[in-house]
């Protein structure tokens, strides 16, 4: 809940700051922040994904306190070498910035800082991983609020105060960085110290380059699809479907990302019992992730095109209509980050770079089919069919290295639930705003009621029940003590 609330936190200020967004950047201002992430991202593919895959594995397999340390320290330690070498490559390619779209001349400096940020927000990645890994979460989230308050802060001054543009939200993203990063790379080698192991770097690199490769792979997944935009439509159409894809990130980063927080350390821990005890706690965590999931992405669509009609310019509304698409194929991605950890604990990590790598070969031609005679459905559409092949693949992978007797019964229940939701939104005559917020509520809180009766089993029920009653109990205590 804690890693939730910071998500929570984070979408929350980013959606009342939407209006201001696209009232001091235009479409196109978004394009060129969608392929400076897309450089920077290329950058980190090519140099550094993958290489903290390994952290939690070997902490949990470290049996003493300066194992741990040095597990930690050295992926300290190999991250930042090689983030900055992707850094300096990244800062002397920056003239070749045109071949990717990015034609003005400021686009070079752009890309220049931008290769800085990478790097600074690295600094912070390691810390951050190692808070997850501890169950640190109320630090995990302190961190994240601070960095939010700041980046704010610093996005208004340099887009309102300054005009600025672009230009003012790489200059904020530098401050922000710099800072945060610095702080808890210091917190880290403090706690830690600064040991280098070099079987640990051997491990670390075995198990990371197989992820590195599928990294590759996710990129063309997730990305790809600009670069045809770009192509065969315009930057402009890239920045509405860039901002529609906020929306799945949104569905990733509320519910899947903090989820797998809390759930991967517990799930490793959890990997030496008997296998009936471990796939009890497996599926208790698969229903409740099946549950949340799918009021999350209800939620969503239902009050995304009222969000972006109230929020956004005229210019950028018909983002609204690729949604439910790119829901979907997060939905789907969200149940890939399930299964995959068989793959995890048997350190098989090449098999996911088979699943990842056919499906990314799928979705270029997909891409190639689809883009060109439908813009952004046909991009939206290729992502979900090709998230659909890497969960399949995924599944068989894991399945036959170390497997899980996955229940999904009432996760299909809880889908169909949320499905009925949104088709009988689709199917209502348009209204105004007000009545479509009233009629979304009403739909969201009848597929809630759905969905406790039919998914969720009578153990859940009531462990919802008595934590709720937890909570009740300690906001009246709160109350009491204040009034007192």
């Amino acid at each position: 809940m804690l890693y939730t609330l910071g998500s929570l936190i984070q979408r929350a200020v980013g959606f009342l700051l939407l209006p201001v967004y696209t009232h001091y950047l235009t479409p196109a201002d978004y394009g060129v922040m969608q392929l400076l992430d897309i450089t920077v991202d290329i950058a980190a593919i090519l140099f550094v994904a993958g290489m903290t895959a390994g952290l939690q594995r070997y902490y949990f397999a470290a049996t003493t306190d300066e194992q741990r340390s040095h597990v930690v320290s050295t992926t300290f330690i190999l991250e930042l070498g090689l983030a900055a070498i992707a850094t300096i490559s990244l800062v002397l390619a920056a003239p070749l910035a045109p071949y990717i779209g990015l034609h003005e001349p400021q686009h070079v400096t752009f890309v220049r800082i931008s290769a800085m940020n990478f790097f600074l927000n690295v600094l912070s990645s390691v810390p951050l991983l190692l808070l997850q890994t501890e169950k640190r979460a109320g630090l995990f989230l302190l961190a994240q609020i601070g960095k939010l308050t700041m980046q704010v802060i610093l996005n208004l001054t340099f887009l309102i105060g300054f005009g600025l543009g672009v230009a003012g939200i790489l200059y904020s993203s530098f401050l922000v960085n710099a800072t945060l990063g610095l702080i808890l790379g210091a917190w880290l080698l403090r706690n830690v110290g600064l040991r280098f192991s070099r079987p640990i770097f051997s491990q670390l690199r075995a198990f990371g380059v197989p992820y590195q490769i599928s990294t590759a792979g996710s990129f063309i997944l997730v990305f790809g699809d600009r670069f045809f935009l770009g192509h065969s439509r315009s930057i402009s159409e890239v920045g509405l479907y860039g901002l529609a894809y906020q929306f799945g990130f949104l569905l990733s980063s509320l519910v899947e990302t903090p989820f797998a927080r809390a759930w991967n350390p517990m799930r490793f821990q959890q990997s030496e019992l008997p296998r009936s005890e471990r796939d009890a706690f497996y599926n208790r965590g698969l229903n409740i992730l099946g549950v949340v999931l799918t009021l999350s992405a209800t939620g969503i669509v239902l009050f995304t095109p009222t969000i972006i009609k109230v929020a956004t310019a005229p210019e950028f509304h018909s983002a609204a209509a690729l949604v439910p698409i790119i829901i979907a194929a997060y939905m789907i991605q969200s149940y890939t980050t399930v299964v995959v950890f068989g793959i995890d604990v048997s350190t098989q990590t090449r098999y996911y770079t088979y699943a990842t790598w056919t499906s990314a070969i799928a979705i270029l031609i997909l891409y190639s089919l689809l883009i060109p005679a439908y813009g952004g459905f046909g991009a939206a559409w290729a992502t979900l069919l090709a998230f659909v092949l890497r969960f399949v693949l995924a599944y068989y992978f894991a399945q036959q290295l170390w497997p899980v007797s996955y229940r999904w019964g009432g996760t299909l229940r809880a889908t169909g639930a949320g499905i009925a939701a949104v088709t009988i939104a689709w199917l209502l005559p348009a209204t105004g705003i007000w009545m479509e917020v009233l009629t979304n509520t009403l739909l969201l809180c009848l597929c809630t009621l759905a969905i406790w009766l039919i998914a969720l089993q009578p153990i859940e029920r009531e462990a919802a029940l008595a934590m709720l009653r937890r909570m009740l109990s300690r906001f009246t205590a709160g109350g009491q003590r204040s009034t007192g």
